[in-house]
């Protein structure tokens, strides 16, 4: 760590900060001129000192010193580097002039840079945390690389709530060395990532970036927010990483052609990377709609139609078996409403007859709740001491459909995208060590599932 520093204000202290209390297992070795101790480490006043072998390196020191440190570590043999420090190609020509020389430099010398100007990187595998802000991420599949920073480490933070896990994240800063594509490339063979996700304001080979995203998408989606689609954004991403963010439309269709899963939100980024890890493929784009009540069919079956998803009719058959569970004013069609139906069953029981049904690839299941054990006024009345005695007044098991609808997935194969009608986000949900996603709305339930047969056709056409 070059740039070790006693002051809580510096990002010298705050990223040694996140590596220790990250739980890093390695040497953790901190560089100042200064030497004594911080953070219980020893402090050592300058790489060459350190007596151990450095397998990377974080520098955080002022642009202007960058240069002799690197080659320090190149006497050091460190072979990896990732430059925090701004002051580079993001400022103008003095500063791309700099970042040019600390390449050629870094080139020469055989050593790999992240960044310059870097927020920092997360690996699960090794619990390290060399980021700038102190996030503890969720670990799982995906892998993220991002050419801002904040919007990167943004998504990391969203990432606990939203039940997204990542396995690896860089924030690629200016790519003065490694870009974006070749950290997707490297994803995209890595066991440990299952989705690939990225932000990118601009690229300086778009040949070279959708020749590796063509091949990566066989193996795994990958799923990217373009920043700088206006005028207004492209400039401001020239002031900020450096890119030129080119002409939207040009990216919008080269990313379809190459089977790339674009996000239209920085929200939308988490939602399809939850349900890619979380939800399997549909064969086909005919979804049934399950709901407690019709204003939200109506709103769901708006949002598939707007998202090229067909509601196909239902079987005799089916609607004979719904006719045993529903009530009878319930809508004997698709979008299915359980017309406010208090029967406990009728979820689960619904979901069954239709994840049998032939003609349908996937299903949106409205009213999947898991906040509460007890409803409100049943809590309520119990604290009165007014429900001794009264049958169905027990405490539910808040996680059994959940339970039940991911089952259903695994035997049959088809997505039952969950949506809550509590929550304004989308919520991660774990119960017996199975995890998944539940969305606030079917119209991002809907956009979900159209990004889920987007790919899968994309993967059938081969």
């Amino acid at each position: 760590m070059i740039g070790a520093s006693a002051n809580p204000n510096k990002w010298g202290f705050r990223i040694l900060a996140n590596i220790i209390v990250g739980d890093f297992k390695g040497l953790i070795c901190p560089v100042n001129p200064k030497g004594g101790t911080l953070l219980g480490l020893q402090v050592y006043p300058s790489v060459k000192m350190i007596p151990a072998q450095v397998n990377l390196a974080v520098i955080t020191i002022p642009a202007d010193l960058v240069l002799s440190s690197l080659l320090e570590c190149a006497e050091k043999g460190i072979r990896s580097v990732i430059i925090i420090t701004s002051g580079f190609s993001e400022t103008g020509a003095a500063g791309r002039a700099l970042e040019n020389e600390v390449v050629r430099m870094a080139r020469e010398k055989g050593m790999h840079l992240i960044g310059p100007n870097t927020m920092g990187i997360f690996s699960a595998a090794s619990n390290l945390h060399a980021l700038m802000p102190p996030i503890q991420p969720l670990h799982a599949g995906v892998s993220y690389v991002s050419q801002s920073g904040n919007v990167g480490v943004q998504m990391l933070a969203w990432g606990i709530e939203r039940g997204v896990g990542f396995s690896k994240f860089v924030s690629s800063g200016t790519e003065g060395d490694i870009r974006t594509e070749d950290y997707l490339e490297y994803f995209s063979e890595d066991p440990d990532t299952k989705v690939l996700l990225s932000y990118i304001e601009g690229l300086k080979s778009g040949y070279h970036f959708l020749e590796v995203a063509r091949k990566a998408v066989q193996k795994k989606p990958l799923i990217l927010f373009k920043g700088g689609k206006s005028d207004a954004g492209s400039k401001a991403a020239q002031s900020h990483s450096g890119a030129l963010a080119g002409h939207y439309s040009l990216f919008k269709d080269a990313f379809r052609q190459a089977g790339i899963i674009e996000a239209e939100t920085t929200e939308g980024l988490l939602d399809y990377a939850g349900v890619f890890l979380h939800y399997p493929l549909p064969r086909g784009n005919r979804i049934a709609i399950l709901t407690r009540g019709g204003g939200w069919g109506v709103v769901a079956a708006d949002a598939c139609r707007e998202w090229g998803l067909e509601l196909p009719p239902l079987s005799e058959g089916a609607i004979e078996k719904l006719n045993m569970i529903l009530p009878a004013y319930w809508s004997h069609g698709n979008p299915v409403d359980m017309a406010a139906t208090l029967n406990p069953e009728a979820l689960s029981k619904s979901l069954e007859i239709l994840i049998q049904e032939k003609g349908v690839d996937g299903i949106i299941a409205q009213g999947v709740e898991v906040l509460v054990k007890r409803s409100m006024v049943l809590e309520k009345l119990g604290e009165m001491n007014l429900l001794d005695g009264l049958e169905g007044a027990e405490e539910q098991d808040a996680f059994k459909d959940v339970r039940l609808i991911m089952d259903l997935m695994e035997a049959y194969k088809k997505p039952v995208i969950m949506v809550s009608g509590v929550n304004s986000f989308t919520r991660g949900v774990s119960t017996q060590g199975r995890e998944t996603v539940i969305f606030p709305t079917p119209e991002r339930a809907a956009r979900a599932m159209s990004k889920l047969w987007q790919y899968s056709r994309y993967l059938q056409r081969g």
